[in-house]
């Protein structure tokens, strides 16, 4: 019973609502919109620490913008989603770039036959509407009937370029001249598309934003805070829906998914406050509900028939929530024993309700070192910094100071 109350933790995760996110959302939609009504090039770009609804957002408002280019009857955008973590190269996003924004015929060709550098002229093409090396060639029509049938032509599509995971293209000099060369054709005269960058740190943005200025580019940079304890509480809320109870226990509604199962409210109210004063990530917060409901779960089967095999999946459950890499991930083990326990009777089950009591332990095992999570989502130069500090300091004779000029040499070291 743990793995399926565990499995509706899961498709919480999987909600495509957006709140406490609308300022953000709007001003990508604004993106959109000006760059589609111009027919101009745009460059979005998304920051935010892990977990505060970066590439959620992002794709809400694509989502928007295509239902407003519907009921405009306008082309709705082409969008070209790009995982930058699942790249095995950097010049793999050409290929992944060219199969979403190249016409059918290309298509075939943007599989992994085609070249890298044939993959960027085609992309290219794509964004200035232009055949690849002929840029700057204008070839006049023939005849007034190729006039006629060159306006009687749809507008194209406009391409959208999502990079998700920028930061994983920034570990060498090869991913940051693909990044350059990629945000470099919205600069090309005539071109119409937006690049979108959603990234963990604005390293990339300030590096690119005087070029982009240069060439007449403004860049629109959204900055996602960390959620905050009362943004929290809402997105808990409102992912968890009617399985939020009173304090007392009066409430009787119950989540259709998960009959007889309720959180109260002091309980979300704390995992809100620890969560936002260590990294404000809502997945960490959804984690920690997980568990604490993984434990109610548990202590409610002890006292049922049956307790010592609803003990060893609790044992399971608690596990995989609490992050134990030596445990599947929770896709997997809910599935393989939710094939085995079809026949489950959820009439039978008796009531739980999650206290802060579970909540509390639920926090001390999931959260047990805040300061490494803190230093895990700095960007990685600030991370190279606090490595260059602890090393000179360690070498330092007196072990409690160092100057800026050693901080600089040590840096540089870590640098190379």
């Amino acid at each position: 019973r743990a793995i399926r109350f565990l499995r509706d933790i899961e498709r919480m995760t999987e909600d495509s609502r957006v709140l406490c996110r609308e300022r953000e959302q709007t001003a990508i939609c604004t993106e959109l919109r000006r760059a589609s009504q111009q027919r101009r090039a745009g460059v979005v770009f998304v920051c935010g620490v892990p977990g505060v609804g970066k590439s959620l957002t992002t794709a809400t408002a694509l989502s928007t913008c295509d239902a407003w280019a519907r009921r405009e009857r306008m082309p709705a955008p082409q969008v070209a989603w790009i995982n930058c973590m699942a790249l095995r190269t950097p010049n793999t996003v050409w290929k992944v770039a060219l199969a979403a924004l190249a016409p059918e015929a290309d298509v075939a060709g943007g599989k992994a036959g085609v070249e890298p550098a044939a993959a960027q002229a085609r992309v290219q093409w794509r964004f200035n509407n232009r055949p690849p090396g002929q840029e700057k060639v204008l070839k006049p029509c023939a005849s007034k009937r190729d006039k006629r049938s060159q306006g009687s032509r749809a507008p194209p599509r406009m391409p959208v370029v999502v990079l998700d995971e920028l930061d994983a293209l920034l570990r060498g000099a090869e991913g940051l001249t693909t990044l350059c060369q990629l945000f470099a054709m919205a600069t090309a005269p005539g071109a119409h598309g937006v690049i979108i960058g959603v990234a963990n740190a604005l390293d990339f943005a300030i590096h690119a934003r005087e070029e982009l200025r240069a060439a007449g580019i403004e860049p629109t940079e959204v900055v996602m805070p960390a959620y905050t304890a009362a943004d929290l509480t809402v997105l808990l809320e409102a992912r968890l829906g009617e399985m939020v109870g009173s304090h007392d226990g009066s409430d009787s509604g119950e989540c259709a998914l998960s009959p007889g199962v309720k959180f109260v409210k002091p309980a979300l109210q704390l995992c809100a406050r620890r969560v936002a004063a260590a990294t404000g990530d809502m997945r960490r917060a959804l984690q920690v509900c997980g568990a604490a409901l993984g434990r109610a779960v548990g202590q409610v089967d002890q006292q049922a028939p049956g307790a010592e095999g609803s003990r060893r999946q609790q044992a399971k459950a608690v596990a995989v929530v609490t992050g134990d890499a030596r445990q599947p991930q929770l896709p997997t083990l809910w599935r393989r024993l939710a094939d085995r326990k079809k026949a489950v009777d959820t009439r039978a089950d008796p009531p739980v309700t999650v206290t802060v009591g579970h909540m509390a332990a639920a926090l001390s095992a999931v959260m047990r070192d805040t300061s490494s999570c803190m230093v895990k989502i700095l960007p990685p130069q600030q991370q190279l910094l606090l490595a260059a500090v602890v090393r000179r300091v360690e070498r330092n004779a007196a072990g409690s100071h160092c100057t800026v000029s050693e901080l600089l040499e040590t840096y540089t070291q870590l640098c190379k």
